[in-house]
């Protein structure tokens, strides 16, 4: 059994990794 709570705050996190590392290529860039 998959708890949902625990899935999406895994998401949420993971898409904010996400936005964070574009965040950090664009200002390399």
């Amino acid at each position: 059994m998959n708890n949902p709570v625990c899935l999406d705050d895994w998401l949420i996190g993971f898409k904010s990794l996400c936005c964070t590392l574009a965040v950090i290529a664009l200002l390399i860039i």
